[in-house]
C-alpha cells in the first residue's frame, strides 16, 4: 500500500504530460501555418491556370483598392475590373 501511495504523489508522469502537451499545441500551429501557406499556393496556381493570364495582369486586374467591397457572392464591387 506504501507504494502505490509514493507513485501517486509523484509528479513526475504530470509534468511529462503537461510537456508534451505544450509541445503538440506547438506543433500544431505550426503545420496549421504550413497548410495555409500550401492551400494559398495552390489557389494562386489554380487561378493562374484558369484565367491564362500572367501574374501582372492578375495583379492589375484584382489588386484591392480604397472603397472596394465584396458582395455575398464573393463579386468585387467599386473595382475596376476589366
Amino acid at each position: 500500500m506504501e507504494v502505490l501511495g509514493t507513485d501517486m504523489t509523484n509528479p513526475k508522469p504530470l509534468v511529462n504530460l503537461r510537456a508534451t502537451l505544450k509541445q503538440l499545441k506547438q506543433e500544431m500551429k505550426s503545420m496549421d501555418v504550413r497548410l495555409g501557406v500550401v492551400q494559398n499556393q495552390v489557389t494562386a496556381a489554380l487561378l493562374r491556370e484558369s484565367g491564362g493570364g500572367n501574374d501582372a495582369e492578375w495583379q492589375n486586374n484584382y489588386r484591392d483598392e480604397p472603397g472596394m467591397t465584396v458582395d455575398a457572392n464573393g463579386d468585387r464591387d467599386g473595382c475596376n475590373v476589366s
